[in-house]
């Protein structure tokens, strides 16, 4: 119907890069609910097209995946139902998303965690090494004293 063509053709004009270059991290989330849903609607799938609205708001949800997707997900495991509460204020949105969204907002989140954890440990390594250097020159002065 043309109603909705208006509505996904005026939300891709409004979200244009230009006109909106980044997404932030509470309105990533409803935004893609949103785009999905019109994309649905219209029977258009904008995936593989230039439509960066969808891949900004998946962008953005990844890169705050603890507040969007872990958050929420650990809200829900956790066997103390008042941490439950608290945190599942905002429930578990993305679970709302078609699965195959679901699918890669986790996997790129997933990766996300990976690197950071790599650039941690990596951190760790770093320092210990620092401090048997120090370590090992504190010892060695010791010894001439």
């Amino acid at each position: 119907t043309q109603r909705s063509n208006v509505n996904l053709d005026l939300l891709m004009r409004c979200t244009r890069q230009d006109v909106m270059p980044s997404v932030s991290r509470k309105s990533a989330l409803p935004l893609l609910k949103v785009a999905v849903a019109e994309e649905e609607k219209t029977g258009v799938n904008l995936k593989n097209t230039n439509n960066v609205l969808r891949s900004r708001c998946v962008d953005a949800c990844v890169e705050e995946w603890k507040e969007t997707l872990a958050k929420p997900l650990l809200a829900l495991e956790s066997r103390d139902k008042n941490i439950s509460r608290i945190l599942a204020a905002n429930s578990v949105e993305h679970r709302d998303l078609p699965l195959t969204i679901q699918v890669e907002l986790l996997e790129k989140a997933l990766c996300a965690a990976k690197i950071e954890l790599d650039d941690v440990k990596a951190e760790l390594l770093y320092r210990e090494e620092q401090v048997e250097k120090l370590t090992s020159k504190l010892s060695g002065s010791q010894h001439h004293g």
